[in-house]
C-alpha cells in the first residue's frame, strides 16, 4: 500500500490510497483529497463503472475528536499492534474521562482541607478551655485548706474558752472536687469532633497521594499506556476508592454535629436562654442538611444532589428492595422491579421534555448573548421547532 501524498500551501498531508480492484469487480473508484487549513477539506471523487459521469461532494470538519481522520488507520493484521490506532484512541479519551474525575476529587480534597484546619483550630481552642475542668483546681486546693487551718484554730480556742467537749461542734469539713457529668460530656464530645476532623484531615491527604499515583504517566507505547491506564482505573474501583472519597464528608459533618451537641451542653450550665437558641440553630441546619440529601432521592429534577444523596438513593433502593422481598416470602406484598440510578431518571426526564428543553436552551441562547451570528443561528433553529413550544424572545 502506497501513500499518497498532496502539496498544500502549508504542509504536506498524507493519506493511504486504498487498494483499487479490477474494474469487472469493482463499482467505484475512490481517491480522497485533503487540504490541511483551519478547517480541514475532504474531498470524494466517484467513478462509476457504468457510464455515468463523475459525482463530487465535499464536507468540512473542525472535529478534533473525529479520530478516524486525526489517526490514520491500521496496517492489516496490525490493529492490535503497540502503535495501533485503536489505543491511540484510549489514550485520548481516558485522558478526557480521567482529567474530569481526578480535578473533581482534588477540588472537593482540597475545600474538605481547608474547612478540617479551620473547625480543627476552633474546636482545640474551645477543648482548651474545657478540659481545665476535669482537672483538679489548686486555687481551690488552697482555699480549702485555708479554710481548715482557720477551723482548727477556731477549735482551739474553744477548748479554752469551753472545755474539750466544745471540739464534736467546731470539727472542719472535708471538701471534695468531683468533676460535672456535663463537663465529661462535653470535653467528650469535643475531643471526639477534633478526633475525626483530624482524622478527616490524614484521610484528604492520603487520597491526594493516590491520585497522584494513578495519575503518573509511563514511558511506552500507546498499547502500553492504554494497559496501565486500565490496570489502575480497575484497582480504583476493586478497592472502592471513589466511595472512599466521596464519604469523607460524612466524617467532617459527623464532627460538626458533635461540637454542636457539646456546645449546647456547654451552654446549658451558663445560660438556658443561650442553650435554647443554639439548639434552634443545630436543628435547623441539621434539618436543611438532611432534606437536601433526601430530596433527590425522589425529585430527579432536584438540583441538591451530592454524593452523600446518591448513595442514600441506593441505600433507600436496596432497603425497599429487601423489605418488599421479605414480604413477598410471607405470603404479602408486591416484588418492586430494580429502581433506576439517578442519572437514568434524570435521562428519562430530559426525553419527555425535549421539545420544552430546546425552546428553553434557545431563548436562553438568544438573550445572553450580544453576538449577532449566534442570535442569527438561534432564529433560524426556531423554524424547525413546534409552534407551541417557541419561546417568546424579548
Amino acid at each position: 500500500m502506497q501513500p499518497t501524498r498532496m502539496q498544500s500551501d502549508e504542509h504536506n498531508v498524507s493519506f493511504p490510497q486504498p487498494s483499487l480492484t479490477p474494474p469487472d469487480s469493482a463499482n467505484t473508484r475512490t481517491s480522497w483529497t485533503a487540504r490541511s487549513s483551519s478547517s480541514t477539506l475532504y474531498t470524494r471523487t466517484s467513478k462509476p463503472l457504468l457510464g455515468l459521469g463523475p459525482s463530487t461532494s465535499a464536507h468540512i470538519t473542525n472535529d478534533p475528536f473525529d479520530y478516524e481522520q486525526k489517526y490514520a488507520p491500521d496496517e492489516e493484521y496490525e490493529e492490535m499492534s503497540p502503535k495501533a490506532r485503536v489505543y491511540r484512541v484510549y489514550v485520548d479519551e481516558s485522558a478526557k474521562f480521567d482529567r474530569e474525575m481526578v480535578n473533581g476529587w482534588r477540588e472537593a480534597l482540597d475545600v474538605l482541607l481547608v474547612f478540617a484546619a479551620l473547625f480543627s483550630a476552633v474546636v482545640t481552642t474551645f477543648v482548651t478551655q474545657t478540659c481545665q475542668s476535669l482537672q483538679v483546681d489548686q486555687g481551690q486546693i488552697g482555699n480549702s485548706l485555708l479554710s481548715e487551718m482557720i477551723g482548727v484554730q477556731r477549735a482551739m480556742l474553744h477548748v479554752m474558752v469551753y472545755g474539750p467537749e466544745a471540739v464534736k461542734a467546731v470539727q472542719p469539713a472535708v471538701t471534695s472536687f468531683p468533676s460535672k457529668a456535663s463537663d465529661f460530656w462535653v470535653n467528650g464530645l469535643w475531643f471526639t469532633s477534633l478526633g475525626l476532623s483530624l482524622t478527616t484531615t490524614l484521610l484528604a491527604v492520603l487520597a491526594k497521594q493516590w491520585i497522584h499515583q494513578y495519575t503518573l504517566i509511563q514511558a511506552g507505547s500507546p498499547r502500553d499506556h492504554s494497559r496501565i491506564r486500565h490496570f489502575r482505573y480497575m484497582a480504583l474501583q476493586k478497592w472502592h476508592v471513589p466511595l472512599i472519597i466521596e464519604l469523607f464528608p460524612v466524617l467532617i459533618h459527623a464532627a460538626l454535629g458533635l461540637f454542636f451537641l457539646g456546645l449546647i451542653i456547654y451552654l446549658c450550665s451558663l445560660s438556658a436562654a443561650m442553650a435554647a437558641v443554639m439548639s434552634f440553630i443545630a436543628v435547623a441546619a441539621f434539618s436543611i442538611y438532611s432534606v437536601c440529601n433526601i430530596l433527590p432521592v425522589f425529585y430527579p429534577d432536584c438540583a441538591y444532589k451530592t454524593p452523600l444523596a446518591l448513595h442514600s438513593y441506593s441505600l433507600f433502593c436496596f432497603i425497599r428492595q429487601r423489605v418488599a422481598t421479605f414480604l413477598k416470602r410471607r405470603g404479602g406484598g408486591v416484588l418492586f422491579p430494580p429502581h433506576p440510578s439517578l442519572s437514568d431518571m434524570e435521562l428519562d426526564q430530559v426525553i419527555r421534555q425535549g421539545h420544552i428543553l430546546d425552546a428553553s436552551t434557545l431563548g436562553w441562547l438568544f438573550n445572553v448573548t450580544s453576538n449577532l451570528s449566534v442570535q442569527s443561528i438561534v432564529l433560524q433553529a426556531l423554524s424547525s421547532l413546534p409552534l407551541q413550544n417557541i419561546p417568546i424572545i424579548a
